[in-house]
């Protein structure tokens, strides 16, 4: 099956400063320093002020005449709908790849899983969530749905709850993974599709739990 199409250099940074908002790595009402952003993430100032656009219209952040941009306060609604819309395109997309995998794509999509059972066995969370990404983006690849492939990657908030709890939520996505595997390898298009909604919307009420737990802590 053909590849997706390409995040734009914007898209792609406004997916790390998405992710870096939730995980509040930046606070709310924080002025978006972007000489600091560009160097910390290695990108020119032209595409970093187009991903400001990107997430000044999700409501991520705001922008004050002569002051610059600053970090929207980041609200539960927002996850849980980013997630839920994640779950259904994880869905169908999972779905409908099952029907093309053969043996060889299914021993690179194993691949992904061996991988990222010896990085969790190393401690090694960075390596353990590029092997779990690669996972998803396989399959993602093999349905053949070229949109929706791209409004997954857009909507990309999967690896957060890893990063809140990494040991307990490791071992479960590699175990839920794992299921999603055996239903593509057994054929079962509606099997691997429900096992991949139900994943990402457990990762999804586990990244709520944890958020709300923040705000509570700073209220």
């Amino acid at each position: 099956m053909g590849e997706a199409k390409r995040l734009t250099q914007a898209e792609k940074i406004a997916l790390k400063l998405r992710n870096m908002i939730i995980l509040q790595q930046v606070k709310p009402n924080e002025r978006i320093n972007q000489d600091s952003i560009s160097k910390q993430l290695g990108v020119s100032k032209i595409p970093l002020r187009e991903s400001l656009k990107i997430l000044e219209a999700e409501g991520l952040v705001y922008s004050v005449p002569y002051k610059g941009a600053f970090v929207g306060n980041i609200t539960i609604e927002y996850v849980q709908e980013t997630y839920y819309l994640r779950s259904v395109l994880e869905g169908i997309s999972c779905a409908q790849a099952t029907p093309f995998f053969d043996q060889a794509s299914l021993a690179k999509l194993r691949q992904f899983l061996i991988h990222a059972e010896a990085a969790l066995e190393k401690e090694d969370l960075e390596r353990f969530i590029r092997k779990s990404e690669g996972f998803h983006d396989f399959i993602h690849g093999m349905s053949g749905y070229k949109r929706v492939s791209m409004m997954i990657q857009q909507l990309n908030t999967r690896s957060l709850v890893l990063r809140f709890y990494p040991e307990e939520q490791c071992y479960l996505s590699l175990k839920e993974h794992t299921f999603i595997y055996e239903r593509i390898e057994a054929g079962d298009s509606e099997g691997a599709g429900n096992a991949m909604r139900m994943h990402v919307q457990r990762s999804g009420m586990d990244t709520v739990k944890e958020l709300q737990s923040k705000l509570a802590d700073q209220s």
